[in-house]
């Protein structure tokens, strides 16, 4: 699981504060990440639930679950609308990367490159959980 913390850039003694969303990463025939939302005040891209990375721990898999699961943080990307729109239209509730991408919109790999600088500031830690009984 990845832990989102204060998006203001607050960060506390621990180096997060607040952590308002959880991005659960499940593994099965494929992983898959979904958005546990802690501030409700955050939103998706489109009705997106559930994103499917071309790979299992794909280099892009984090980068993509955040302009997913924290749409308003790259609203101001010069294609995220077209992207949202196209979401919107195709009512696209599971980004599925793997098998050739089929559905991702077009303009996604230029949104992503869009997205990095705005990316690299958020603050973000990792979590394993295991089964302890």
């Amino acid at each position: 699981m990845y832990l989102i913390g204060d998006l203001g850039g607050f960060q506390g003694a621990d180096g997060i504060t607040g952590i308002e969303l959880q991005i659960l990463v499940g593994d099965g025939g494929r992983q898959w990440y979904e958005a546990h939302y802690l501030n409700k005040k955050l939103n998706r891209i489109a009705g997106v639930k559930t994103l499917i990375p071309s790979g299992p721990n794909h280099p892009d898999a984090l980068i993509d679950s955040c302009i997913c699961f924290l749409a308003d943080d790259f609203k101001d990307c010069p294609s995220f609308k077209q992207v949202e729109d196209e979401l919107n239209l195709n009512k696209v509730e599971r980004l599925d990367f793997d098998f050739g991408g089929k559905g991702i919109p077009v303009l996604w790999s230029k949104l992503r490159e869009e997205a990095r600088p705005i990316f690299e500031t958020i603050i973000i830690f990792e979590a394993n959980i295991e089964r302890v009984q």
